[in-house]
């Protein structure tokens, strides 16, 4: 039986299921991150694993996310952007246009922060709101 313990997906799995489903093909997002297709394909399946579900739907031309496939590229999105930054960061270094870069606040601090999610969170929601897609329990009691 496979082991089921969520871990932290590394960095180039994250990227392969974020531009998979961007292309809706598991061997242009392979090929759009320097990995053998069989490779790529291999990752996701092992972080699907990990997850105990679907993450991409297999059709016979192509991928396309599942519903729990969207709910992880909610965060997905998030995290290739912010580690991405870094990188872009030093490209712009090297050519010689970058500034001192500044710390900003984290995405999380400035959401918590807004007028509306501050109002929500004295309301007592208890909670601070997320920032992603709503989850399916989130979904039930607004519904």
């Amino acid at each position: 039986m496979p082991d089921r313990r969520l871990i932290a997906p590394e960095w180039l799995t994250i990227r392969i299921l974020v531009r998979a489903a961007e292309t809706g093909s598991l061997s242009h997002a392979a090929r759009d991150c320097a990995i053998a297709t069989s490779a790529a394909a291999r990752r996701v399946q092992l972080l699907e694993e990990a997850c105990g579900v679907a993450l991409l739907e297999r059709l016979p031309r192509g991928v396309r996310p599942t519903a729990a496939g969207e709910a992880f590229l909610c965060h997905a999105h998030t995290h290739v952007e912010v580690a991405s930054r870094p990188t872009d960061e030093m490209r712009a270094f090297a050519a010689g246009g970058a500034r001192r870069p500044r710390r900003a606040p984290s995405p999380a601090a400035r959401t918590a922060s807004s007028p509306a999610s501050t109002s929500r969170w004295s309301a007592g929601t208890r909670r601070p709101p997320s920032r992603c897609c709503t989850s399916p329990s989130t979904a039930r009691r607004r519904g």
